[in-house]
């Protein structure tokens, strides 16, 4: 337990190296910053928690001056240029900017803006247990989701976190609460192996943003939790669909949100599904599914046209071509079907 002063304020301890580095302390944030061009840079990040806190900001540049201090507020703007005097100047890439939350109260929401170019967010790690912290968030703007929760983070400091945006890393796949990921990925091996297994993600229910090479069965794996992939609308993702994907049985609202698609790629959408994928998917999907209890019942599947003549080889299943699959899946519960909304355009 951390000891606190008798006014409820824990005192800061810091451990500063010969370079006047930050090697140890009890920082409750820690941002792993790639370090500018060493001449002519100008960072700026800003990070904003749902309620007001006291904070103490440390970065590389600052020991043992300049440090930003504030009381009682919910956003701080951190602008860091070549202008100021460089009492370092670090020999490595990157360069770690120090957050604290002295007299810390609860908080449910932590946010990172990139503002410039030059420079960059590696990634972040919680260093103090954070147990009503619900949603993290990290972009430099909508496309370009730029940093990740670190690989060494230690995933029982976020044992509420339901909703991560910003780039992939693996520390997500042991969040125990994480519902939702709207992440920048592009799905190799070692992700997708990642995906696959249902031990890992598992409160899981929808997958979007930034998506390249993303196999839908790896998302669609058995895990009931498993209700929705949005690739949104923009360009250069893709996607593909080998066949065999485990849905769940029931696909319903749940884990704080309302499904929006059950699946949705775009025009923009660089590699769609091709008209054999997309029938195996309608095919799949209709053979494993029973019920839609969600209040929007909608798929979008822009620029792509199902194959009519492809017919499922397995001779089990009673459902084989895309034209019966979409009749069930449009159908009426009146005729045993799912009542979803299917759109090709």
């Amino acid at each position: 337990m951390s000891k606190k002063y008798k006014d409820g304020i824990t005192p800061i301890v810091l451990g500063i190296n010969k370079n006047r580095q930050v090697v140890s302390g009890n920082p409750n944030i820690i941002l792993d910053i790639v370090k500018p061009s060493s001449s002519g840079f100008n960072i700026a990040y800003t990070f904003t928690v749902n309620s007001s806190q006291n904070y103490f900001m440390v970065y590389f540049k600052d020991i043992v001056n300049k440090i930003t201090t504030g009381e009682n507020v919910a956003s701080v703007i951190r602008d860091i240029s070549d202008s100021q005097d460089d009492y370092l100047n670090p020999s490595n890439s990157s360069n770690p900017a120090y957050i604290f939350f002295p007299g810390y109260s609860t908080i449910t929401s932590f946010t990172v803006t990139w503002k410039y170019a030059n420079g960059s967010l590696n990634n972040m790690i919680f260093k103090l247990p954070h147990p009503e912290l619900t949603t993290v968030t990290a972009f430099y703007n909508i496309r370009s989701l730029h940093a990740g929760i670190s690989p060494s983070q230690d995933v029982s400091y976020l044992p509420k976190l339901r909703m991560f945006s910003g780039t992939y890393t693996s520390a997500l796949k042991g969040l125990q609460a994480l519902t939702r990921l709207y992440v920048n990925v592009t799905f190799n091996s070692t992700i997708n192996d990642e995906f696959s297994q249902i031990s890992n993600f598992p409160e899981l229910r929808q997958l979007s943003g930034l998506i390249i090479g993303l196999d839908l069965r790896k998302f669609w794996n058995g895990n009931p939790n498993r209700m929705s992939v949005n690739m949104g609308d923009f360009a250069g993702t893709s996607v593909t669909y080998t066949g065999g994907a485990n849905f769940p049985q029931v696909i319903s609202d749940g884990g704080g949100f309302n499904v929006d698609f059950i699946y949705y790629h775009g025009i923009n959408t660089g590699t769609k599904l091709t008209g054999t994928a997309l029938s195996r998917f309608l095919i799949d999907f209709a053979n494993k599914v029973t019920s839609v209890t969600s209040v929007n019942k909608k798929m979008q599947f822009s620029g792509s046209t199902y194959d009519s003549a492809y017919e499922d080889p397995d001779t089990n299943k009673p459902i084989r071509t895309a034209l019966a699959a979409i009749t069930k899946i449009t159908g009426s519960a009146a005729t045993s079907g799912l009542g979803i909304t299917l759109s090709f355009s």
